[in-house]
């Protein structure tokens, strides 16, 4: 009997917002449409499926102006997450400005986070 591939692993990647994700425009670095980058055959890995949440929508927000409803938000996405068993890791993009603050409300939200949480962003965009 052949042996069976192994799962390809799902990592979630929620965004935010912040500068990781912003695009030219004629008013300079905006949020624009959110996409991972893939290769000519649509995959951006073989080992790895990607989902890309925009979690307050319109390609994300300052995060100097992130609430703390936003932050709680933020924190009850990634428990829902973590209780997926579909899901192997979630990456949470960000804005530099208040990255700290939102890392240390998540160590507070995630006591018994059993998956990976990356909290990323970005100084300068892909587009710069």
């Amino acid at each position: 009997m052949p042996e069976e591939p192994p799962r390809k692993k799902r990592v979630v990647v929620i965004h935010t917002g912040g500068t990781i994700f912003m695009r030219k425009t004629a008013r300079g670095l905006d949020t624009g449409s959110l996409e991972i980058p893939h290769d000519k055959d649509g995959r951006v890995s073989s080992l790895v499926d990607f989902e890309l949440i925009d979690l307050f929508g319109k390609g994300g927000k300052d995060s100097s102006k992130l609430t703390l409803a936003e932050s709680k938000k933020l924190a009850a996405k990634i428990i829902e997450l973590q209780n997926d068993k579909s899901v192997d890791g979630i990456v949470v993009t960000h804005g530099t400005d208040t990255m700290a603050e939102t890392a240390l409300e998540l160590s507070y939200a995630l006591k018994n986070v059993h998956k990976p949480v990356v909290l990323t962003g970005a100084i300068k965009s892909s587009e710069e």
